[in-house]
């Protein structure tokens, strides 16, 4: 009966619609089981997004990892990098050509090796002064404000460079001038004459050999000179010339310009009075070289003067420069008769030589250089004694002190600076120092001072313009 009462309530209830707390029960289960379908429904997609998530990035990791591989082992950064060096080279490059180009505009198309070094240095360090002659393996490293580059500035210029007396130095000196004076008669001129000294606003010359008595130009002089070849035993020699006592020049020569004969200071002739000896004898020797219209059958292009050979001077201060590496020399005392020489101020012998020096080190450095010692042995072209061909120094046209006024100054095959009386009484051959006969003569060039010089790529030599 209870069964059947509570089962009508319930119709009761669900009819008017009363909700009893047994449904209030059942739709809580049922939305909690809905709640909870529903969430494990998010988690499952949540879940597989983020996994594909994680898979993508490794994948992006791998694929990264491969291009940077293959982008180094390529080479693609290292190939930027030489692209850009190369650019900036490129562009430093320009810049110095631009300014070599200017240059060369205000002077006619060239340039010197002063001008060269100055525009080098506004972006090289290190840039060596005197520029070599040869500049196509010259490496220089640009400056920090242009990245510290190594650049050849034979890539850059290698055309001829311009020398003048103003940039020339001691580094030069011993470089061959094509300066057309034939001295060996080859018909070659570009190997006879080499730079000897210059004093900042003229360039000398010497020849490079002693000069044959067959050298027309010398034939020619030593006859205005009133010189003889010389002859032993009735063997003429074929590269000395002599003076002698019964026909010594006349002295008609004043120390500065005159219009009969012109030895001007620039050849260094100034430590000892001539005029005030030219009764000596060899005064009247030494003036005879000296005088520059015996000696013009040696002007060519570009000369304004040439004398008979260096004047003791001259070969001294062209020696000194040499500075550490030759042993100083000096000439700065004289007496009546002409030069003392030696290695100490004001010196008082008549005698130096090169290949040694008592208390000083072993000089055979400049004994070897054939700028100022061309030969070492006392015979020319291999003909060993044979008289013709023997020759043993060379006139220096200065006059030595002592011995009555009767030597001048000689350059020896041996290494010394010595009385020409003194080299012959050494020998055992008593005659006149100015009768010396193994002498031979190596004539001295002054160019004119507008002149330059250009050594063009390839060259040995410098052409004269």
């Amino acid at each position: 009966m209870l069964k059947k009462k509570t089962k009508l309530c319930k119709e009761i209830n669900t009819n008017i619609g009363i909700v009893t707390q047994d449904d209030l029960h059942f739709e809580e289960q049922t939305q909690n089981k809905n709640s909870l379908k529903a969430y494990s429904n998010l988690t499952s997609k949540n879940g597989i997004t983020l996994i594909a998530l994680i898979i993508t990035i490794i994948l992006m990791l791998i694929l990264v990892s491969v291009s940077v591989s293959i982008s180094i082992n390529g080479g693609l950064f290292s190939t930027a990098q030489h692209a850009k060096k190369e650019t900036e080279i490129t562009q430093i490059k320009k810049m110095v050509e631009q300014d070599i180009v200017s240059k060369q505009v205000e002077n006619d198309g060239k340039i010197s090796n002063e001008d060269l070094r100055i525009i080098l240095e506004k972006y090289f360090d290190d840039v060596p002064n005197p520029l070599p002659d040869d500049l196509s393996t010259l490496e220089l490293t640009t400056n920090s404000e242009y990245g510290k580059q190594k650049i050849i500035i034979g890539e850059i210029y290698n055309g001829g460079l311009m020398q003048t007396a103003e940039s020339l130095n001691v580094s030069n000196y011993g470089e061959y001038v094509n300066y057309n004076i034939d001295i060996d008669g080859d018909g070659i001129t570009s190997d006879d004459w080499r730079i000897f000294y210059t004093d900042n606003e003229h360039i000398f010359l010497i020849s490079a050999d002693y000069v044959p008595n067959s050298n027309p130009n010398l034939i020619e002089a030593v006859k205005k000179s009133s010189m003889k070849n010389t002859e032993v035993n009735g063997v003429r020699k074929y590269y000395c010339d002599i003076w002698e006592e019964s026909n010594l020049p006349t002295y008609n020569c004043n120390i500065e310009g005159s219009e009969e004969c012109s030895f001007p200071s620039l050849f260094e002739f100034t430590g000892y009075d001539i005029n005030a000896h030219k009764d000596n004898p060899n005064s009247k020797c030494v003036a005879s070289l000296l005088c520059t219209k015996n000696w013009e059958s040696f002007i060519a292009y570009g000369a304004e003067y040439a004398i008979g050979g260096p004047t003791i001077e001259m070969w001294i201060n062209s020696w000194n420069q040499h500075d550490g590496n030759y042993i100083k020399l000096y000439c700065n005392n004289t007496d009546n008769n002409g030069y003392f020489v030696g290695n100490t101020d004001k010196p008082n012998s008549t005698n130096i030589n090169m290949q040694y020096v008592s208390g000083q080190p072993e000089t055979k450095e400049g004994y070897y250089d054939e700028l100022y010692f061309p030969h070492r042995i006392s015979y020319m072209e291999d003909k060993n004694n044979n008289q013709a061909y023997t020759c043993h120094t060379y006139w220096l046209a200065s006059p030595a002190a002592n011995y009555s006024g009767e030597s001048l100054i000689l350059a020896t095959y041996n290494g010394s600076l010595i009385a020409s009386w003194q080299a012959f009484n050494d020998e055992n051959e008593q005659t006149k120092g100015y009768s010396y006969v193994s002498a031979a003569l190596r004539p001295v060039v002054c160019l004119k001072a507008e002149v330059e010089l250009i050594k063009h790529e390839g060259n040995t030599y410098y052409d004269i313009k």
